[in-house]
């Protein structure tokens, strides 16, 4: 647990990153209400963030503003801050591209749930519960949209529109399209509520632009980049299920466990949610033997054919091409998502 930001140099620089289990909780501490984000990189490439909880950013609490080549999966993003900027969730463009943002889900926020200006992009088995806008640009609006099997649950807080499809530089680009299909609306008091597949058609809320974006076969993004894997597409009632009971880091916190909680029961509010003690539930385990202090437990390296005594050796290539601490840290990671 970071009680803190995470966050990069503004360049492209920064690149090549897998960032699992963590948890980000900052405070707001007065200094910038624009920039006071829960994680920042912007303007950065290939980065995976996988099992992050982050909550109470101030202005985005992901902010991947113009970064490239990015995964954000089975994460919660929970509760911004909506007592000094904009409490909103997640946000991509202008120059981004390439954005996977599957299997998270989004709790108590206004906005930005998330923002992706510029395609390819997907946007795929997400919760959005307690939001004011879903989907949306809020950067000059490009490239093609897959837009599948999410779920958008009403909180109370503002009127719910799942897809709000701006332009707010206007002259959109030839290359803008969309596919939508079999994305959940729980919001009775809307016209707009069950399984919804072109909501042009469906819905009477303003999606801004026109259904001549619209298109009826999903884009096949692969080869759009050497970087892209299919992601395994369910039915937003799975969805519902599997991203309520596996995503953010595990073990849950009382930060993460109030927000799922709160989504499943349709409770809770906007505003940030800080515990006296983030460690709350959470019981550290005695380490295991590690007698040359390289991160790497001395029966692992036994086992793998590395030597305990060699501080050095976790910058070993293993077969897979990772380093040996990079294998050991993510089989501890493995085995904490055996639910």
């Amino acid at each position: 647990t970071i009680q803190g930001r995470l966050y990069g140099a503004y360049q492209f620089g920064v690149d090549n990153m897998i960032i699992r289990h963590l948890r980000i909780r900052p405070e707001y501490d007065g200094s910038d209400t624009d920039q006071f984000d829960g994680i920042q990189f912007s303007r950065n490439r290939l980065l995976m963030f996988d099992h992050i909880s982050v909550s109470a950013g101030v202005d985005e609490t992901v902010d991947l503003y113009s970064a490239q080549d990015i995964t954000v999966q089975w994460s919660t993003i929970e509760m911004s801050d909506p007592e000094v900027s904009h409490n909103y969730g997640l946000l991509n463009g202008p120059e981004g591209l390439h954005i996977s943002v599957h299997h998270n889900l989004f709790a108590h926020h206004k906005n930005r749930c998330p923002a992706i200006a510029n395609g390819p992009a997907e946007v795929i088995n997400n919760i959005d519960y307690n939001v004011r806008h879903g989907f949306v640009h809020h950067n000059p609006a490009s490239g093609p949209f897959n837009i599948i099997g999410n779920y958008y649950r009403d909180g109370g807080d503002d009127t719910l529109i799942p897809w709000y499809f701006d332009d707010e530089a206007g002259g959109t680009s030839s290359t803008l399209a969309y596919y939508l299909a079999d994305n959940q609306v729980d919001d009775p008091s809307s016209d707009c509520d069950g399984l919804v597949q072109n909501p042009w058609t469906e819905c009477t809320q303003d999606l801004f632009l026109g259904e001549e974006y619209r298109v009826d076969t999903p884009f096949d993004f692969n080869g759009t980049t050497e970087y892209y894997r299919p992601v395994i597409t369910t039915s937003p009632g799975v969805a519902w299920d599997e991203v309520l009971d596996k995503a953010g880091a595990f073990p849950r916190d009382v930060v993460t466990l109030r927000a799922v909680q709160q989504t499943r029961d349709r409770t809770g509010s906007w505003g940030t949610y800080f515990p006296a003690d983030y460690l709350e539930g959470l019981t550290p385990t005695t380490p295991p033997t590690d007698e040359d202090n390289d991160g790497m437990a001395d029966q692992w390296e036994l086992d793998n054919g590395l030597n305990p005594n060699d501080g050095t050796d976790h910058n070993t290539e293993m077969a897979s091409g990772y380093t040996a601490i990079e294998v050991y840290i993510n089989g501890l990671a493995d085995q904490l998502l055996s639910y």
